[in-house]
């Protein structure tokens, strides 16, 4: 399925003026015009599909005078070099901040696209059993803050290297391929220096992460159903056929055969009934799962985690 790219609104962007200038305040007039002059350069990068020279583009004009139009701008621009987290804060600010007649029509866009950010980016989470002082985790050679430790992180899809290193403990490493709308939570199994190692001199350690993704699960489970349920069925179905030919063999309505046959076609009903309520369920999981999702068809929410197993619940904002 196509996403939803609002380029027109990059492009219309170019014969659109975001500022006034306020005399007496903020930046000098001279820095407005450069400014507009980047933005329409930004619009131009953008519509030739030269992301990240747009982006500079519109960055540049941003640092010189910040606009509500530049915002939307970047993160439409973000969106498309796939840096989806930033481009979704952008996005946000844009939505939540107050419009004019310039960037007013501009909000539904953006609404749009920022609800299918939100649905696409993954998280990643990070458990140090104990929470040894010290820790250091960096997701792709940049530190993330302590008291991010612990919790489900928003991240870019894609490739991506997590290295904790704890004093006095083998530094860990982790690498793992985040697919769009993955929870992905990594336990750190720390093992002790040897006496007189250093850290530099250890090998470093890997361990499996516990990766769950919800759509994917939602999907198996489904199919799983509905295969399964129309097997039952055809067994139950096939044993139901078998009792009726041997009652039709049978000489009478008691004995042996008569008993044998009255048992197969009991047993063929009820496989025929289970089979058919799990083929139904998996058939109505299987169209739900199509109609409760636009593009990506993976619930994404608040993930709350439970043990080292990657045990996680999914709910909406």
């Amino acid at each position: 399925m196509i996403r939803f790219r609002p380029i027109v609104a990059l492009v219309l962007c170019l014969g659109v003026t975001p500022w006034v200038h306020a005399q007496g305040t903020g930046p000098s007039a001279v820095d407005v015009a450069t400014a507009r002059e980047l933005f329409r350069e930004g619009g131009r990068l953008a519509n030739e599909q030269k992301w990240q020279e747009a982006l500079d583009a519109y960055e540049r004009s941003m640092a010189l005078r910040p606009s509500n139009l530049t915002r939307y701008s970047i993160g439409v621009t973000l969106e498309r070099l796939n840096r989806l987290v930033e481009a979704m804060e952008y996005l946000r600010e844009f939505v939540h901040s107050d419009h004019d007649s310039a960037t007013r029509s501009y909000v539904e866009a953006a609404t749009r696209l920022l609800r299918e950010l939100e649905r696409r980016i993954g998280r990643i989470k990070v458990v140090i059993p104990g929470n040894p002082r010290g820790a250091e985790v960096r997701f792709d050679n940049v530190p993330i803050p302590s008291v991010a430790i612990g919790v489900h992180r928003p991240t870019d899809p894609g490739h991506r290297k997590i290295e904790v290193r704890v004093p006095g403990y083998v530094p860990f490493v982790k690498e793992v391929d985040l697919k769009e709308g993955e929870s992905v939570e990594i336990l750190v199994r720390l093992h002790t220096l040897a006496d007189g190692q250093g850290a530099e001199d250890a090998e470093q350690s890997e361990e499996p992460a516990a990766v769950v993704s919800v759509g994917q699960n939602r999907s198996t489970t489904a199919m799983v159903l509905t295969i399964g349920g129309a097997g039952v069925f055809a067994t139950g179905l096939g044993m139901g056929l078998w009792g009726y030919v041997k009652a039709k063999d049978a000489d009478s309505g008691e004995g042996e055969d008569a008993d044998a046959a009255r048992r197969l076609a009991l047993i063929g009903d009820i496989g025929m009934g289970v089979g058919l309520v799990a083929a139904g369920i998996g058939t109505y999981l299987l169209f739900s799962e199509e109609d409760s999702t636009d593009s990506s068809k993976v619930r994404v929410g608040p993930w709350a985690a439970a043990g080292a197993g990657g045990l996680v619940a999914v709910g909406r904002f």
